[in-house]
């Protein structure tokens, strides 16, 4: 990319960073002076001091500086529209703030530096950064001569503290987004941030002479023994309020510890689910009993409560988890005596069962429809309200049981597959808690009072009556399972309600407000382990008197060592400045110099020389810099022209391995390796051997010239490790002798008389060595590394390509083998649709292969086997069992066909299921035959009973009726012939 490329770009985010430059100065315009709007309206009802007739203007020129540069940016002037608002947003504002705010000169200076530096960097033209430099400078210095010398009219303020607080950190944002991108800054740069860094070390000194200035300021002031003992006093405060919250802290903190391992036990009892479900401790089948509600409970001499709503249908799958349950019977009454705290633990299952401890017949205390899953408890604890799966805290409520107030610590459970199974609560009784508050004494009537996350006060009972007065409320009755409403936010004085806020939001720390004319102090502390907040409020005057005089001493000496301190930082930062400024461009300009002429030779200059008569440590870089391109160029020439000759040996390679990847006969692949091999790169000679799978030797399978065709006449042959060629088949990998004069085991052939050099590069698949290319030069080094690694490319083409040969070999085979089978063949996939049938399908069921691919083997079944059949038939399919046996189809034309088949599934390498083969055998005639059989045998059984009968009788007559009944009962008739009418016949006759 040149030079005429990166300047466009540049340009273009140059004016984008200014379009943002003036939207953000218009949004602090407008902020500053919707604040200014505010102060006077807001807080001083509508007066006017010095500071808002000056710094409300300036908002106004601010947020007219941003519109008017943005449309000037807009219109193609970036060069006027960026300085507009380097002057007015930048340099003007905090100058102005400064003359009119007492306290205003850290914030002023460190916005400047903040947003002169982003406007210089990033912003502003090339030709006026220098301009904008010595500008910031100067107001800098205005800036420090008006806080030094502090003029009376300025107004003082206590807002400076929070902006000073933004301002300080906003400079440290942008201190660590210059130290990220450190590493991408010019070496001039480095060596100037280098250079002040060790400038910084300089103000740790005027850092220890404020701190001695402030020590010794401190020093006057101890003398204020008052100021001491107010010190102590506040600090003897918040140590009460900090121990106090620490104690009713940790009595939650053990009952959350408690509900977590109570939760993680719930949890593991699900990894052992199919031997607890079984009911062996208790069985929800037997223990379960329905109420008249509908709601199912059970027997009060259980060791926990049993409930079920009458909305919900009790199933096995629920009393499966009920008799995991129970098995906290085991922990959960061993942990509620250890923890008294807790007055109830209970487990709520997805499914909407509650077993709760201790059994206080829960199933007869609560509404039959009642569903725990729909209450606050239980809500707070589940994924969507608790992705964390942390043990929760619901907000105080009235207990239905009658305890009073209580507040619920709950756990989400999951089982072992990750998934949510319930929650798992314990009740605690806020009485308890607030018993611990309302001991608490601070000076003589000081007092304490405890407050939940909604302001909420928890000390519900008759030492909570200080803090319903205090915040202008009464005793609030609440009826069960309703949480409290009133609440302490917006009670009381301003300042009252802004620590209240303060509370509430988890803070601690120490106020004051004014009750009834008298002064109060209010240290207030989080309980982090519920989101409660403990404070103790206590009378001003029973601490110390002139805490509001030593305050002002210290605040007088502290101005002056802060204003002392800033004046000495600057000017030692100025000078650091200079100093950095003048040794960094000394330093870096021959660093620059070879820069340019590195960015040159990188464009394709080699040409270039660097300076290199200076005799330092830069000049003798430049030389050896200078050496190194001498020699660059030299390489280069020679890497062209190896690239060339490499670049056509990859060419032919490649067009070698295409014409390979279309051969599917292996005597004309070898053929064509050897020859394609042979005149392309104009080798002496080139033959490939296989392995014969039954000697182990490597049989020639292919060679070039004349000496190719008497060698493979002959069968010539190379046993495994002797030569080249046998090593290279016993070792899989490539050998290579440059002279074959040097290696004693290098074995001549005389129909090659002229081989100086050869090669014998395994063909293998993997660890399998299917064969070997063999090339013989006759020059002597004609055969290198780079040789070996095309020929092991091509090698490896070969391969593939014998393995694609030998796969097609056998897959034609087995394929003509299958078409000519007299059994009928098909495949389906893993749905049990028909991918494949052989011609002999229609032989055996009428339908071509054609009108089967793509239906399923139903339309050749009987339905005469039962549905359990099939299910077992498709089982042991399923497990990969292979299944014989005989069965009853149905032909196209709806005859019955018996089968005797073979059924098994086809699964791949992984040794997953893919598919089904099915083989079935016609045995219709064999079992036509077997049936005839049958019955000319069962035919001749009775004939030969019917003439043992007749010979055992005595008379013509009994033999005759008993051949008419038998014969009869053989042919399923009814006999006819009487023996009267036979003889009447003979007499006759």
């Amino acid at each position: 990319m040149n030079n005429e490329q990166i300047k466009p770009n540049s340009e273009e985010r140059q004016q984008q960073a200014s379009t943002w430059a003036s939207i953000i100065f218009i949004a602090l315009g407008a902020a500053f002076l919707a604040f200014s709007l505010y102060v006077v309206f807001g807080k001083q009802q509508g007066r006017f001091d010095l500071s808002d007739k000056v710094l409300m203007p300036m908002a106004v020129i601010m947020l007219g500086a941003g519109i008017a540069s943005y449309r000037l940016i807009q219109r193609g002037s970036q060069e006027f529209g960026s300085g507009l608002l380097f002057i007015l947003g930048v340099l003007i504002p905090p100058l102005a703030a400064v003359f009119t705010l007492k306290g205003f000169g850290v914030t002023s200076i460190v916005y400047i530096v903040l947003m002169a530096s982003i406007m210089i960097e990033f912003i502003l033209p090339k030709h006026l950064r220098r301009a904008a430099i010595i500008a910031s400078i100067i107001t800098v210095l205005f800036c420090i001569g008006i806080e030094l010398a502090n003029p009376a009219f300025r107004v003082a303020t206590d807002i400076y503290r929070v902006i000073n607080t933004f301002t300080i950190l906003a400079g440290l944002g942008l201190l660590a987004f210059y130290a990220r991108q450190y590493p991408n800054f010019p070496l001039r740069v480095k060596l100037l941030v280098s250079i002040l860094v060790v400038s910084i070390l300089s103000v740790a000194l005027i850092g220890y002479f404020a701190y001695s200035r402030f020590q010794v300021s401190q020093t006057f002031l101890t003398g204020e023994l008052q100021n001491t003992v107010t010190q102590q006093s506040q600090q003897q405060l918040n140590y009460t309020a900090q121990a106090e919250a620490n104690q009713a802290d940790q009595t939650l903190l053990a009952v959350a510890t408690d509900v977590e391992k109570l939760a993680g036990y719930r949890s593991k009892l699900y990894s052992k689910s199919t031997v607890l479900e079984t009911g062996a401790y208790w069985d929800g089948h037997t223990q379960l009993v329905q109420l008249s509600g509908r709601q199912y409970g059970n027997s009060k001499s259980d060791v926990a409560s049993v409930f079920i709503p009458n909305t919900i249908s009790l199933n096995d799958s629920m009393i499966s988890d009920l008799n995991i349950t129970a098995y906290m019977d085991f922990i959960v009454p061993a942990t509620m005596k250890s923890d008294q705290t807790m007055v109830a633990v209970y487990f709520i299952s997805e499914s909407g069962a509650t077993t709760y401890y201790p059994n206080i017949n829960l199933a007869e205390s609560v509404p039959a429809n009642f569903d725990p899953r729909t209450q606050p408890f239980y809500r707070i604890a589940t994924p969507a309200n608790n992705p964390q799966r942390k043990v929760v805290w619901s907000e105080p409520y009235q207990d239905p049981a009658g305890t009073g107030l209580i507040v619920t610590s709950a756990a989400p459970v999951y089982d072992q597959n990750n998934q949510f199974r319930g929650v798992l609560a314990a009740d605690v009784q806020l009485v308890k808690i607030a018993d611990q508050i309302g001991t608490i004494r601070v000076g003589q009537t000081g007092f304490a009072f405890l407050i939940d996350p909604a302001g909420h006060l928890i000390a519900m009972h008759e030492a909570s009556t200080n803090a319903f007065r205090v915040f202008g409320l009464s005793y609030e009755p609440l009826a069960p399972n309703e949480a409290p409403k009133q609440t302490v936010l917006g009670q009381g004085p301003t300042d009252l309600q802004v620590l209240t806020r303060h509370m509430v939001a988890g803070d601690s720390g120490l106020g004051t407000t004014i009750l009834g004319k008298i002064q109060y102090y209010v240290a207030y502390t989080p309980l982090p382990t519920i989101g409660y907040s403990l404070g103790l409020i206590v009378p001003t005057s029973e601490l110390n008197a002139p805490f509001s005089n030593a305050q002002k001493q210290i605040q007088s000496q502290t101005s002056s060592t802060l204003n002392l301190s800033i004046a000495i930082l600057i000017l030692v930062l100025m000078i650091s400045v200079g100093m950095s400024v003048f040794l960094s461009q000394s330093i870096s300009k021959p660093l620059v110099e070879l820069t340019n002429v590195v960015e040159q030779i990188s464009l394709g200059n080699l040409g270039m020389r660097a300076p290199d008569t200076a005799q330092d440590e830069t000049g003798t870089l430049a030389r050896v810099f200078n050496n190194m391109t001498t020699q660059l160029r030299d390489l280069i020439g020679k890497l062209e022209q190896r690239v060339a000759d490499r670049t056509k040996a990859l060419t032919t390679s490649t067009q070698i391995s295409r014409r390979l990847s279309t051969i599917l006969d292996q005597k004309k692949l070898v053929k064509e390796v050897v020859e394609q091999v042979q005149s392309e790169f104009g080798y002496y000679h080139a033959h490939i051997y296989l392995v014969d799978e039954a000697s182990g030797d490597m049989l020639m399978a292919g060679g070039t010239g004349e000496a190719g065709i008497t060698m493979l006449a002959n069968g010539h042959r190379v046993a495994q490790g002797k030569g080249l060629v046998g090593r290279a088949a016993e070792t899989n990998k490539t050998v290579l002798v440059s002279d074959t004069s040097q290696d004693h085991n290098w074995l001549p052939n005389p129909l090659l008389p002229e081989t100086r050099a050869e090669i014998a590069v395994p063909i293998s698949a993997g660890e399998q060595t299917l064969g070997v290319l063999d090339i013989q030069h006759n020059v002597v080094g004609g055969l290198g590394e780079q040789d070996a690694d095309l020929l092991g490319s091509i090698a490896s083409q070969v391969a593939i390509a014998l393995q694609n040969t030998r796969q097609y070999a056998d897959s034609t085979r087995f394929k003509m083998g299958i078409e000519r089978s007299g059994d009928a063949v098909f495949t389906t996939d893993i749905k049990g649709v028909i991918n494949y049938a052989n011609p002999a399908f229609e032989k055996v069921y009428g339908y071509t292969p054609e009108e089967v691919i793509g239906k399923t083997p139903r339309i050749i079944k009987s339905g005469l086997l039962t549905q359990e059949v099939y299910q077992s038939f498709w089982g042991a399919l399923l497990s990969k069992n292979t299944v014989t046996g005989e069965l009853v189809n149905k032909h196209k034309d709806g005859h019955l066909v018996n089968i005797a088949g073979t059924n098994s599934a086809i699964v791949d390498e992984a040794g997953d299921i893919i598919g089904f083969l099915a083989v079935h055998h016609d045995i219709t005639e064999q079992k036509r035959a077997q049936e005839l059989g049958t019955q000319r045998a069962r035919q001749q059984e009775s004939l030969n009973l019917i003439t043992q009968r007749i010979q055992s009788t005595t008379s013509i007559e009994a033999a005759l009726q008993i051949a008419a009944r038998e014969l009869g009962h053989a042919l399923g008739m009814k006999s006819i012939v009487q023996i009267s009418d036979l003889h009447d016949s003979e007499n006759n006759n």
